[in-house]
């Protein structure tokens, strides 16, 4: 029984002094030392200034809780504070006074490791502050060296996961690209492309105009010809379709990427979205003005300015085939038309020197339609 006393006794007490365990942490000063002046009272009770180059400061803990510092040099000059009352107190800032006119502040210094800043205000002011590095124990470094193998371990074994996993996946994607661009219809994707190009030259013929003015190298009166160009085709691709997701507009995208016939895929919404480059050509011509005469059942054509016969064959069927269903009345009118493909761009119907016609596409891609040849009857 006396034994037993003895042996619990002796648990207390160990718990007791885990329970009250001090330790002390030693910072050495970091980028440039400074001064620290202050008011020394010896034993007799008389003060004098004092100052030292601190080097390096000493924390001293009791259950984890700090209790106070000390500041010191390389010699034994030093200055010791005890904590007088906490303002805030947590891991990354302590913040208290060590009388009723100083105030220490402890801050974790996050542009380095182990790092920490000192400063000491008197009545709100700063009269001194420096950088500080802890002074690891030969236990701290070997769990660092130790930390630091196992952290290069690990980067090492996860990049070699990922590089495996990146290859399965791959092999994988690079599968499920091959059957979904076997099922591409490359014409789906011209006729988006084809409208594309008609939307934007039906809300500005102008540009087309200018394309084509500048191809008329003889600066014929009615002038057509083949117009090229290349865009930049975003695709989403996947088991069921293909669509045309954008068309001469970047789009950004993150998913994972593959590369497959020299064509980067990357992964989105279950499929894949990949660019491509799509070439058009579109048959488009103009007129800056031709003489349409109409006399006795007949339709001839001649230039305005040239007054030469223009052979009926070199009028697009488009335009012809519209100018014959407009005008059916003996007389000479003046044309002037812009067209793509099977739509009529603009188309302007001049006799004399009154507009009777006016055809064209406002700004948003809608027709417009005007003029007397509207309202007369046939």
């Amino acid at each position: 029984m006396k034994k037993t006393i003895i042996v619990l006794l002796t648990v207390m007490l160990n718990i007791i002094s885990l329970l009250g365990q001090s330790r002390t942490e030693i910072y050495d000063y970091f980028m440039v030392p400074k001064e620290f002046e202050y008011n020394y009272t010896d034993a007799n009770g008389y003060t004098s200034p004092r100052k030292f180059t601190v080097k390096s400061v000493i924390l001293n803990f009791k259950n984890d809780e700090l209790t106070g510092f000390t500041l010191k040099s390389d010699g034994k000059a030093q200055a010791s504070f005890k904590v007088y009352k906490w303002v805030n107190n947590t891991p990354q800032m302590k913040y208290f006074f060590i009388d009723e006119n100083f105030a220490v502040s402890i801050v974790d210094w996050t542009a380095i490791e182990d790092g920490l800043s000192i400063t000491f205000r008197y009545n709100g002011y700063v009269t001194f502050g420096a950088y500080f590095k802890k002074r690891l124990t030969a236990e701290e470094k070997k769990l660092r060296e130790e930390q630091e193998r196992a952290r290069i371990a690990k980067e090492k074994a996860d990049s070699i996961a990922a590089v495996e996993k990146y290859k399965a996946d791959s092999i994988a994607a690079v599968g499920r690209i091959k059957e979904y661009v076997v099922k591409i219809d490359s014409s789906n994707i011209k006729t988006a492309v084809r409208d594309y190009e008609y939307k934007n030259y039906k809300k500005n013929a102008r540009v087309l105009r200018r394309e084509l003015w500048r191809i008329n190298q003889s600066n014929l009166p009615i002038f057509s010809s083949y117009i090229e160009n290349s865009h930049d085709v975003t695709l989403s691709i996947d088991s069921v379709a293909i669509e045309v997701v954008r068309i001469d507009e970047p789009v950004k995208y993150s998913g994972a990427k593959y590369v497959f016939d020299g064509t980067t895929y990357a992964v989105q919404d279950g499929g894949f979205i990949c660019e491509a480059k799509i070439k058009s050509r579109l048959f488009a011509g103009y007129s800056d003005g031709i003489i349409m005469q109409w006399k006795k059942g007949l339709v001839t054509y001649i230039g305005a300015d040239t007054s030469e016969e223009i052979d009926k064959s070199q009028i697009p069927l488009i335009i012809s085939s519209e100018l014959e269903k407009l005008v059916n009345t003996n007389g000479k009118y003046r044309v002037e038309y812009v067209f793509v493909d099977n739509i009529i761009l603009s188309l302007t119907i001049t006799k004399g020197k009154k507009v009777i016609y006016l055809q064209n596409y406002d700004d948003n891609g809608h027709l417009q339609k005007s003029g007397t040849l509207l309202t007369d009857p046939r």
